[in-house]
């Protein structure tokens, strides 16, 4: 993983390049519209960003963060097409340059396989995240799998297109629809 700003802890501190636990995530989706005719389905989302990667090795800031958010998808056949814009608030560690606001933006597609499994493959990018870092770049190749009515399965790698984005990722998460 590609560590944090430099200044964080001083010239030198941290290391450029670290590994370790990441930051964990915890985001609740509200499907407000369902897609009709032309117009798109429209979820609704809200975040949390638990700080549980070391801030002193520079893998996190060591700080909550708190975002929204909201996702069109429109389906074409067994083909999709998708946009999710969100709105990332940070808390900033003492000396830093990362910017309080952050807006993220991510653009993809989509193929429903069957009722159960469908992949994506989105490009994720945000404005700066700091004044001295360029705007991340990735893509995200997706896949979901949905045994039951309530419940999916999802993951995702992350392949780092700029200097300013992890080189890999990986996530897995369990949604429980309600």
């Amino acid at each position: 993983v590609t560590a944090g700003e430099n200044s964080l802890a001083g010239a030198g501190a941290i290391p450029k390049r670290a590994d370790g636990i990441g930051d964990i995530t915890l985001k609740g989706v509200y499907y407000w519209l369902e897609e009709t005719g032309i117009r798109p389905g429209i979820d609704l989302s809200a975040k949390v960003k638990f700080p549980l990667a070391s801030h002193d090795r520079g893998l996190g800031t060591g700080k909550y963060d708190f975002g929204t958010g909201i996702s069109l998808m429109k389906k074409f056949n067994n083909f999709l097409t998708l946009l999710d814009l969100g709105l990332v608030m940070r808390q900033r560690p003492d000396g830093s340059t990362i910017k309080a606001i952050r807006f993220d933006y991510s653009p993809g597609f989509g193929y429903i396989f069957s009722p159960k499994i469908s992949a994506y493959l989105f490009v994720d990018s945000s404005t700066r995240p700091a004044k001295n870092q360029n705007k991340p770049l990735e893509l995200v190749l997706a896949c979901s799998y949905k045994p039951q009515r309530k419940y999916s399965l999802n993951g995702y790698l992350l392949f780092g297109l700029s200097r300013s984005s992890p080189d890999f990722g990986a996530s897995t998460g369990i949604t429980r629809y309600f």
